[in-house]
């Protein structure tokens, strides 16, 4: 996918996995806070999630006998390391704060993502990008009031 590009796109598999996606994040963090509720330990709870999920990677690739690149296995390698700190963030915070708050603050993960996107790519914002941005910054404000 290309932002320039003129082709005619099928997004009805995109959408569904965008919504799943939102689906996944909300029972994450149901999940989360049942577990913090529930004084589980922290690094179980993370690494049945990453412990199994890579286990489950693992089989697929044997299966299906996909060769990794070296630069596929540093940058998910690193993404794994930084999500792991950013759950055990999560986790404390979550411990520490309300969920009704901490869980839309957390959820913005997807603004930096936006904002790295137009650093590193030189991505475009289009006006309801930046207006959608805007008010997901006045949610987390409001409701920290």
């Amino acid at each position: 996918y290309a932002p320039q590009s003129k082709r005619q796109m099928e997004y009805r598999p995109w959408l569904v996995r965008v919504l799943l996606s939102i689906v996944s994040f909300g029972l994450l963090g149901i999940l989360m806070k049942t577990a913090s509720y529930l004084h589980l330990e922290t690094l179980d709870v993370l690494v049945c999630m990453y412990g199994g999920g890579s286990a489950y990677l693992a089989l697929i690739s044997l299966l299906k006998k996909e060769k990794w690149q070296r630069p596929e296995l540093k940058v998910g390698t690193m993404a794994g390391f930084v999500s792991i700190i950013g759950y055990s963030s999560y986790f404390y915070a979550l411990i520490k704060g309300t969920a009704s708050i901490v869980f839309p603050i957390v959820s913005l993960n997807c603004l930096i993502v936006v904002i790295a996107g137009c650093f590193l790519f030189k991505e475009s914002l289009k006006k309801y990008q930046i207006a959608g941005i805007i008010s997901a910054a006045l949610g987390i404000i409001f409701t920290k009031i």
